[in-house]
């Protein structure tokens, strides 16, 4: 599963609440995506973050705590002021494997529609389809246009609703932290988490167990027959 998150300057408005307190949209998100992160053991996770450009913060991976360090990190600015979600899709699509057994998803996480980046977002989402690979969109936030710093632009490409639609995710709105904890526990049903692959030492280990359990009922048998022979 591959998080993509926008860091773009907007996700800093506080319209959401925690304690009876007004806090930044993207620190709700943050304790959310942890939550959801150290609550799945068996699945590999990846971290993307993304504003003017996309960058990777984790590739994906099983380590649960490099992944929840990662999640930390995540800061408003980070990836700079826009949203270039066409590049954070290209970029999560070049990191992800696809084969009979699984089957990878996205979750993106924004406030707005795609306004910057080289990669157009329906290069993406066609690329996606290709693959096979689900995208579950989660727009967050109340009021997309509280900020009086927000800049001027305009959408670019498909938006959150057709994106993930078009690759047979499901779309989201999240206006408040209650919300967004329902749509994380939405998707987690809908994407379950598949038992890890057995590693190399695990069945060596696997092996000689039931190598010494042979063992001991051949040795058990034998001296059941010699009983019978004697009797």
């Amino acid at each position: 599963i591959m998080l993509l998150v926008d860091t773009s300057t907007t996700m800093s408005i506080d319209d959401f609440e925690l304690n009876k307190q007004r806090v930044p949209r993207l620190d709700v998100l943050k304790g959310i995506a942890r939550r959801f992160v150290a609550a799945r053991e068996g699945d590999r996770f990846g971290l993307i973050a993304f504003g003017n450009h996309a960058a990777t913060l984790a590739a994906p991976t099983f380590d649960q705590d490099l992944m929840l360090a990662s999640l930390s990190r995540l800061q408003v600015g980070i990836a700079g002021e826009a949203t270039a979600i066409g590049d954070a899709l290209g970029l999560a699509l070049k990191q992800v494997k696809t084969d009979d057994r699984l089957q990878p998803a996205l979750i993106l996480f924004s406030d707005g529609d795609n306004t910057a980046g080289e990669m157009k977002p329906a290069e993406s989402v066609a690329a996606a389809q290709a693959l096979g690979v689900k995208i579950y969109t989660v727009e967050i936030g109340t009021d997309l246009f509280a900020s009086p710093t927000r800049p001027a632009t305009k959408s670019i490409g498909p938006n959150l609703k057709t994106i993930a639609e078009t690759t047979g995710g499901k779309y989201y709105v999240a206006g408040t932290t209650q919300a967004l904890e329902a749509i994380i526990n939405d998707i987690g049903r809908l994407e379950p988490t598949v038992a890890r692959p057995a590693t190399r030492r695990q069945i060596a280990e696997w092996y000689w167990a039931l190598l010494a359990a042979g063992a001991a009922l051949l040795v058990l048998a034998r001296g059941l027959a010699l009983r019978e022979q004697a009797a």
